[in-house]
């Protein structure tokens, strides 16, 4: 609050698009994003070309959840730093909110064509590889299948670059549940048979669920479940639940007859 009063006070004796930007982020961090944006938005009538001051106007709105405007307010910083990644990344997680899952693949491939560019320091591969699994899901919502899988693949080709490859495999899993939910059995065998190409038998290890749900749906052999242990047993059984089609139920009018 001391500082919050000193930067009016400042602001009161000379305009300063600097303490505009304090203020702003001094209200960002106490999650007052409704003023952060007032301040920012007085920096911004000074400084109407620094591409900090607008990626931040899109981040208190995106806070606010009003994603329309948060997306205007991103591209309009990428006009002045046209190789960012992060205000991308954003405009696709709107996207996201916003269900227009064609618009959020789009944006997150323009993320990775702007990171690609820097594949050799070991936290930019990681970001990298986590972008290209944000985008291997979005393209399983727009039912994108061959840009789909030309993505896990190149998500997959990033992992023996990365010296701690199994901070990524919880982002595979999530990869998968979300093919379970489109209930394409065809499309989860393609990418677990993409990952078995890579032989990275702790990857494989990590999501042995799924392999398992291939083969028990399959053969329907319920000797593949009795082998399991009981919670991963339980696992399997219920993504069962998601690629097998639902019986119907009889009619009241039949049961009875």
């Amino acid at each position: 609050d001391k500082a919050i009063n000193y930067l009016k006070r400042s602001l009161k004796a000379k305009n300063n698009y600097k303490a505009w930007i304090g203020l702003g982020e001094i209200y960002f961090h106490k999650n007052n994003f409704d003023e952060s944006y007032k301040s920012y938005l007085k920096a911004a009538v000074f400084k109407p070309d620094k591409y900090t001051i607008w990626h931040r106007l899109g981040e208190t709105q995106f806070n606010l959840g009003k994603y329309n405007e948060a997306v205007n307010l991103f591209k309009m910083a990428l006009k002045f730093n046209p190789e960012s990644f992060n205000s991308w990344v954003l405009i696709a997680q709107s996207y996201s909110k916003l269900n227009k899952h064609s618009q959020e693949a789009d944006a997150l491939e323009n993320a990775i064509k702007n990171l690609q560019d820097k594949k050799n320091i070991d936290a930019v591969i990681l970001e990298l590889s986590n972008l290209y699994l944000l985008y291997v899901i979005s393209l399983i919502k727009n039912k994108d299948t061959n840009k789909m899988i030309s993505a896990l693949k190149e998500s997959l080709q990033l992992l023996p670059k990365i010296s701690e490859p199994s901070e990524l495999f919880q982002g595979y899993v999530l990869v998968f549940k979300e093919i379970l939910k489109s209930k394409k059995i065809s499309l989860l065998k393609k990418s677990l048979q993409e990952i078995t190409n890579t032989n990275n038998q702790n990857l494989i290890e990590f999501i042995s669920p799924f392999f398992k749900l291939v083969a028990y749906h399959d053969t329907n052999d319920t000797e593949i479940l009795d082998r399991l242990k009981p919670e991963e047993r339980f696992l399997v059984e219920e993504m069962v639940k998601f690629v097998q089609p639902k019986k119907k139920k009889k009619s009241l009018k039949k049961a009875i007859s």
